[in-house]
């Protein structure tokens, strides 16, 4: 659009400086003859002064200084609403807690938020959400933009990734469980490890290094999240051959080297390997063992190793 843009992405440690610093910034830069400048405030709600949230965006002031008319400011913010699996109705619901001893009431929300002045609800519009067909297009945006690979691999990893969305979003029973950043997440851990990991570690394996790095990518994003073994077992029979939305059949499977994790089992297999070679490569002081690799040992457990004062978490 050819114009200015600032954005403060807001957070539980933000302070009022902060907010008005980059007003100061939108200032500065019409002085200096930008004609038009937007100030985009992320997350409004998650830090504690929403009184100056509200000020700036309700009534284009702060501090009670008038903002320049050609000041231009967007916001974005998330819902207050409790976990649905803690049997509350989702809303604008809050209670004030003052005593030490009354729980955290943010401690049963999705977001860890504060309660939205009634003022500023007026201006808040919900845009929903992605429907999975859409979902489904911008994963396949973003894996082509990231990856290198052939299309088939691509479109590949797409449908692993679409299919881990929609099964987190099953599991722990809420739409907005994973969104478009987990993808952008995942999508940055398998570019690390195909980088990093995967071509140093040395292990042997029928699975390319792309497909290698794919499994630990989803695994970190969505595997290790998951609450319990039944819930993991199940995640990874979701990526399996019982799906219609995954081709497992396709020819191209062998030439990308992701073939070998059609049988049940061969990812929990693959994850175990790369575990055994990333230990065998660290300097374990005495008085330190490692768990042992037995096929179950490292399933929702955390194997931590102790090394030259630094604590090493798989």
């Amino acid at each position: 659009m050819g114009v200015k843009l600032f954005t403060l992405d807001v957070h539980g440690g933000t302070q009022e400086k902060d907010v008005f610093r980059i007003f100061e910034r939108a200032e500065q830069a019409i002085t200096n003859g930008a004609d038009k400048v937007f100030v985009f405030l992320d997350e409004i709600n998650t830090c504690a002064h929403m009184g100056l949230m509200c000020e700036v965006i309700c009534h284009r002031t702060i501090y009670g200084r008038r903002l320049n008319d050609n000041i231009h400011v967007l916001a974005a913010l998330n819902p207050y609403r409790r976990r649905p699996d803690r049997g509350n109705t989702p809303g604008l619901v809050y209670q004030l807690h003052g005593a030490t001893t009354t729980p955290d009431p943010m401690s049963s929300l999705v977001y860890r938020v504060h309660p939205i002045p009634f003022t500023l609800r007026d201006f808040i519009f919900d845009f929903g959400s992605l429907t999975p067909d859409k979902e489904k297009l911008y994963i396949q945006s973003m894996v082509n933009s990231k990856l290198e690979g052939s299309e088939f691999a691509r479109k590949f990893i797409a449908d692993l990734i679409h299919v881990s969305q929609q099964y987190v979003r099953k599991v722990e029973q809420d739409p907005s469980a994973t969104s478009l950043r987990d993808v952008r997440r995942c999508l940055n851990l398998i570019q690390w490890f195909q980088e990093k990991v995967v071509k140093q570690s040395g292990a042997k394996s029928k699975v390319s290094p792309l497909a290698c790095a794919t499994v630990l990518g989803l695994a970190f994003v969505y595997y290790y999240r998951l609450g319990n073994t039944k819930e993991r077992d199940d995640y990874w029979l979701e990526l399996g051959e019982g799906n219609r939305m995954l081709d497992w059949r396709a020819r191209q499977l062998k030439d990308e080297g992701f073939e070998s994790l059609k049988p049940v089992g061969a990812f929990v297999k693959l994850l175990e390997t790369i575990q055994k070679s990333f230990c065998e490569n660290v300097d374990v002081e005495e008085g330190i063992a490692k768990s042992s690799f037995d096929g179950k040992s490292f399933r929702g457990d955390y194997l931590y190793l102790e090394s030259n004062s630094n604590l090493c978490c798989w």
